[in-house]
Order: structure tokens, then C-alpha cells, then sequence
């Protein structure tokens, strides 16, 4: 296996894990990750969430495709990180600076997000 197929695979994992949390956001994280006071079981919230889901499966099936040709699709890791990966970094920079996110718990996606980044990069210009 390349260095290119695990970087899809890992990518497919990861999304694949949001994409079930953001499915039932109520029974994973979301009372953790939030400040307190904030409404995690709320309609618009969950409908939002819910509304994101299945746009993250298909980046997972998309990445899975990637891992079915690796060094034909290697193009989609960048466009991963950006403005993938890049935009929900920054979305959640916001929403820690505004007091919605606890930012205590930004920053065990940032780490997450930073290794992706990291895995991803050098799978494409090293494989």
C-alpha cells in the first residue's frame, strides 16, 4: 500500500467518523464541545448538522475513490486541505473567538486537522 493510498484512507476514516457524529450530533460530542449554556439538542442546530452530514459522506466516497487510483487522483488530497480541511479550521477559530466552541476543545480537532494536513501534503508531493 502507498503512502498516497493510506493518506486517502485515513481522510475517508476521519470524515466518515463527522459524518456519523453530525448525524446525531446529541449522542457524541456536542454537549462536550460547546460553552455552557449552548443548545446542542436544538431543532435549527441539529438541522444544520444534519444538513452537513451527507456532504460529508460524499467527501469520504470521494476519498475513497481516490484510494481506488491514488496516483491519478492524488489532486484531490490538496483540495482537501484546501479549502477543506483550511475552512473548517477556520470556521471553528471563529466560532471559538465569538464563545461558542469551548476552545479547550478546538484544539483536539486542531491537532487532528494539522496531522491530516501534514499526512496529506507529503503523500502528495513524495508519492
Amino acid at each position: 500500500m502507498t503512502l498516497l493510498t493510506v493518506a486517502f484512507w485515513v481522510g475517508a476514516v476521519v470524515d466518515l467518523g463527522a459524518a456519523v457524529m453530525m448525524a446525531w450530533p446529541s449522542a457524541f460530542w456536542a454537549k462536550y464541545r460547546y460553552r455552557d449554556g449552548f443548545d446542542y439538542r436544538d431543532r435549527g442546530f441539529v438541522y444544520g448538522m444534519r444538513f452537513g452530514a451527507p456532504l460529508m459522506l460524499g467527501w469520504t466516497v470521494l476519498l475513497l475513490w481516490g484510494a481506488a487510483a491514488p496516483d491519478e487522483r492524488r489532486g484531490l488530497l490538496l483540495i482537501t486541505i484546501v479549502p477543506g480541511i483550511a475552512g473548517l479550521a477556520l470556521v471553528d477559530a471563529w466560532a471559538s473567538w465569538s464563545g461558542i466552541l469551548k476552545p479547550v476543545m478546538a484544539w483536539g480537532t486542531r491537532v487532528l486537522q494539522l496531522a491530516i494536513v501534514a499526512l496529506f501534503a507529503f503523500a502528495y508531493f513524495a508519492g
